[in-house]
């Protein structure tokens, strides 16, 4: 190794066996002498898996400077289940080493310009795992400085905002598609890809939080609603398995393809140009929850954990058609053919099948976004904020009113 990290007066510091890289992209953008500064690159309750560092390298003589994030998790010898919070890191990982690269590859092969695929996602200058110590890392451009930045996790997006979202989500989704029928082989390499969420779901602090939320969920329906207080009385134990058997991928066949698998807020930046309201470019973030599974699943997951009825009423319809519209227009320059590959009646019928998704990641959200309830613990219920009971009766109720108007609890 050509030289260790020193961390910096704040504590902040990268793992040593990054050390090599970051000389090298110092070096390939000119900087000879580099000096290193760090801090703390994420908050309490950003939901990252790992540690986030800002990395500043500064060139000594010129005072040119590069800005890096670096995610790093070091394996916890402590941790005996089956599944850990490394086993997600090395899903991004994989994702950024594997499955991406190939997405860019399939298109810039089919000749599809930056402006018509997807490419929504941040340059990786390393992604990689030291057997010696045990840490894992990926290292990334700071978007920050790009001009892209996240919007307030508590507030319900523009309509804008949605529609490049799901833009980039139905171009994402088509490039499975595309690749199914020209190259499965490559595709073939990623139906491994199991759904994370689900397992991290039924852990048994997290089981026991299903119960509280659905406990809570019931306090907003209405005395004649009984087959939704009946249904949510069986989810406060059955949630999560009732909601996995429908994620895996061979329920969604021929249709499943690779998906973001966390697709909320807090894991989209979006550039705004000029100041400007609307976004001009979008990046998705946090690839750990990638799953090969129905492409509705990115859609319901953040229609109903990051808009609201009044959001829907107005604006859901529309934003399906730029969801299913960018997948057909981005699968036909792929040599694919949207009707045939999966036809807007299968869509509509994904998303009564598999709605179910997004009602449960709500059940858990939603008390956290409006600030009803402060944080989880392991308490036998929840220590509620009185005053925000209100936002929470009505988010709720708007998002159990559309879960049963779309046709999902069935």
């Amino acid at each position: 190794m050509a030289f260790r990290i020193a961390s910096t007066d704040n504590g902040c510091r990268c793992p040593d066996f990054v050390a090599d890289v970051l000389l090298g992209i110092a070096r390939e953008r000119g900087i000879r002498r580099p000096r290193y500064a760090f801090e703390k690159g994420s908050s309490q309750g950003d939901g990252f898996i790992g540690v986030v560092t800002r990395v500043v390298i500064v060139d000594e003589d010129t005072g040119a400077e590069i800005r890096l994030i670096c995610k790093h998790l070091k394996r916890n010898p402590n941790d005996t289940d089956t599944f850990t919070n490394m086993d997600m890191f090395e899903r991004e990982i994989f994702m950024y080493r594997h499955v991406l690269p190939e997405i860019v590859r399939f298109q810039r092969e089919k000749g599809v310009r930056d402006d018509e695929g997807f490419f929504a996602f941040p340059t990786c200058h390393y992604a990689g795992y030291c057997e010696e110590t045990e840490e894992a890392a990926l290292i990334f451009d700071d978007l920050k400085y790009e001009g892209f930045d996240m919007l307030e996790k508590r507030k319900v997006p523009s309509v804008a905002h949605v529609k490049m979202l799901f833009t980039q989500l139905g171009r994402l989704h088509a490039v499975s598609l595309a690749l199914r029928r020209e190259k499965p082989q490559i595709l073939a390499q990623f139906q491994h890809l199991d759904d994370f969420l689900t397992k991290f779901m039924r852990k048994s602090d997290m089981e026991s939080l299903q119960g509280k939320n659905c406990r809570l969920l019931q306090t907003v329906l209405m005395p004649e609603e009984e087959d939704a207080r009946k249904f949510f009385q069986r989810w406060e134990t059955e949630m999560w398995a009732d909601v996995a058997e429908r994620i895996e991928g061979k329920n969604a066949e021929p249709y499943a393809v690779i998906n973001h698998g966390d697709c909320w807020i807090n894991n989209l930046m979006f550039c705004h140009a000029n100041g400007a309201n609307n976004p001009s470019k979008i990046t998705l973030i946090d690839w750990q929850m990638s799953r090969y599974a129905s492409p509705v699943l990115d859609v319901v997951y953040f229609i109903f954990t990051c808009t609201d009825k009044s959001f829907r009423d107005q604006h859901f319809s529309a934003c399906l058609d730029t969801y299913y519209n960018a997948l057909a227009e981005l699968l036909e320059k792929l040599g694919g053919d949207a009707s045939e590959q999966f036809p807007r009646a299968v869509f509509e019928e994904h998303l009564k099948k598999f709605g179910k998704m997004g009602m449960a990641m709500c059940t858990f959200t939603t008390p956290l976004d409006t600030c009803y309830v402060e944080q989880y613990n392991a308490e036998p219920e929840h220590t509620y904020r009185a005053n925000n009971r209100e936002a929470y009766e009505a988010r709720m109720r708007g998002n159990v009113t559309d879960f049963i108007d779309f046709g999902c609890m069935n």
